[in-house]
């Protein structure tokens, strides 16, 4: 048996894939629980509806959960054939991950619908400066911070391994809300949106400088719901209904949705939108 969202995904979907069993029994162990599930789908541009993400709070439980979550993203590596390079091997063993400037310990999987690369993922989120833990990571795996970033503003640091190696670093940084506007060209097929997020947080690549994002974290999920409503991505709602059936206590709700940022223009007919797994209401 694996996590309740396991068990229910599984349910909802019996075409969902093996290599989801795998990732639930290594990373959400019963001898260190996460703290945190997160479920999130691609919708459009390759769709990839399993993919799971689970966070362990290294703040609040201290070093040794950081140095149980690395442990166990190279085990991931090893199980599941992703080629996770010495370098960031030595790194996540490291006391680097369990400094006080980082908040959580993120371990995530992606297996594509399609096919393609099942992509391992381990990130870092951060609450105090992260100068000296980004610059260790990147210069484990020999890169330099994308030109006009700064590391010290970095909130979330990302890795995605595949069975090639490592396929990119992201850097993440938290936007001003205020600022976001003189941003976005097509800002008519967004605005009720950005007006409903709490937090809006930009995403830049490393390898491909080219590919970046906006994440909207959303103030309501109905807001969210009736937005993804109404843009086409309805799809993803009936597939968290789903899941939602066979959970008991708890379900899945919709709290933010990533865009690609193109020549500065938000695009909006694909995206990715995550769910985060949570008490019901009277559960």
């Amino acid at each position: 048996m694996g996590t309740e969202l396991l068990e229910a995904l599984r349910a909802a979907d019996p075409l969902a894939p093996a290599v989801l069993e795998a990732f639930d029994g290594i990373v959400a162990r019963s001898d260190g629980l996460p703290d945190f599930y997160e479920h999130s789908m691609r919708v459009g541009g390759g769709e990839s509806p399993y993919r799971f993400t689970y966070y362990f709070d290294v703040h609040r439980r201290g070093a040794a959960v950081a140095h149980e979550a690395g442990a166990r993203f190279v085990q991931l590596g090893a199980e599941l054939g992703l080629a996770v390079p010495s370098s960031l091997r030595d790194f996540v063993h490291s006391a680097t991950p369990a400094g006080d400037e980082v908040l959580q310990v993120v371990l995530g999987i992606e297996a594509p619908r399609d096919g393609s690369d099942l992509r391992g993922k381990y990130y870092l989120v951060f609450r105090g400066n992260p100068e000296r833990c980004v610059r260790d990571l990147l210069g484990a795996l020999g890169l330099e911070p994308a030109v006009g970033t700064r590391p010290e503003k970095v909130y979330i640091v990302g890795v995605d391994v595949t069975a090639g190696g490592v396929d990119d670093v992201k850097l993440y940084f938290r936007l001003e809300s205020r600022l976001v506007p003189n941003l976005i060209e097509n800002l008519r097929d967004v605005a009720d949106l950005l007006a409903a997020s709490r937090e809006i947080v930009f995403q830049q690549c490393i390898r491909r400088p080219e590919r970046r994002q906006m994440y909207l974290h959303a103030r309501s999920t109905a807001l969210l719901s009736e937005w993804l409503a109404w843009r086409g991505f309805e799809g993803a709602l009936d597939r968290a209904r789903a899941i939602n059936s066979h959970l008991h206590g708890s379900r899945i709700e919709p709290w933010i949705l990533s865009l690609a940022y193109d020549r500065r223009r938000l695009v909006v007919r694909a995206g990715t939108v995550y769910f985060h797994l949570a008490r019901a209401v009277g559960g």
